[in-house]
């Protein structure tokens, strides 16, 4: 388990696999839940798991019509380097992709299936 997390600890580590003669290119992307609502951690981790998300935060005074006016909108609203980074992160992430979290002790590993939306409803 060490050499594995070891391993992951590299947040944009490439991975190469050759399976049948396909050369797929898949990056591993390490995400912390963090909150600041209301709720708690284990509230947002059960949020998360359930409706198959990988979220971010960071709520935006209107809809962003794509990631390029989310990133426009976010820096306005919270500048520093946190937000900054969190969208760029996501805005890497492409399907098949793979995204690692810890909770309670615990690693998950998800797969990316889509591309980037911007979800209203909050935990």
């Amino acid at each position: 388990m060490q050499n594995f997390k070891k391993f992951l600890q590299n947040k944009n580590l490439k991975l190469f696999f050759l399976w049948r003669s396909i050369e797929i290119y898949i990056t591993v992307f390490r995400i912390h839940l963090k909150t600041s609502c209301n709720g708690t951690l284990d509230d947002l981790f059960d949020f998360c798991k359930t409706n198959k998300i990988i979220g971010i935060g960071w709520q935006l005074d209107k809809v962003p019509k794509n990631l390029s006016d989310c990133k426009n909108q976010g820096t306005k609203k919270y500048p520093g380097r946190a937000f900054s980074s969190a969208i760029n992160r996501i805005g890497e992430m492409k399907k098949d992709d793979l995204v690692w979290i810890r909770h309670n002790g615990i690693y998950y590993v998800c797969k990316v299936t889509k591309t980037w939306r911007y979800h209203l409803q909050m935990f």
